[in-house]
């Protein structure tokens, strides 16, 4: 009699091990850079719908802060990320984030200083699509700091 023991099948502890390491090695991991060229790195991810994304903002700038601030936003997919910051130009009090826009945001960074970073966790867009990103910082979008998340 084996009171307190289970006995497992050697199959069973396999899969319940690969599974356990899948589910953890699902989270897409991305560093994103911000330089003074008014250009993030990369400026295309890749993800899958669903998935798990822990990104970083590193602001790459050695301009003094009122000069070179960054930020990130992802937005809905056909969202019109010139539109969104044409609007966010004039918005300074909200951090160039217009509240009349929200609803076009999935998930972003606020404005970071040079050489600032902040990582963020996110669960990507179940629908698979081109979710655009920008820099809503006055001009950065305009001038080419922008890119794209494709879900698929």
């Amino acid at each position: 009699m084996n009171i307190g023991r289970v006995f497992l099948p050697f199959g069973l502890i396999l899969a319940m091990l690969v599974g356990s390491y899948a589910a953890t090695s699902d989270v897409k991991v991305v560093k994103l850079d911000a330089y003074n060229t008014l250009r993030f790195s990369p400026n295309k991810i890749q993800v899958q719908p669903g998935q798990t994304v822990k990104l970083t903002l590193k602001n790459e700038s050695d301009l003094p802060r009122t000069a070179m601030q960054h930020d990130w936003l992802l937005l809905r997919a056909g969202s019109d990320a010139k539109i969104y910051a044409k609007v966010a130009l004039t918005d300074k009090a909200d951090n160039y984030m217009p509240k009349s826009l929200a609803g076009e945001v999935i998930v972003g960074v606020s404005l970071l200083g040079p050489q600032e970073s902040h990582t963020i966790t996110f669960k990507a867009p179940e629908t698979p699509g081109a979710y655009p990103f920008l820099c809503s910082s006055p001009g950065h979008s305009g001038d080419g700091m922008s890119g794209v998340l494709i879900v698929k």
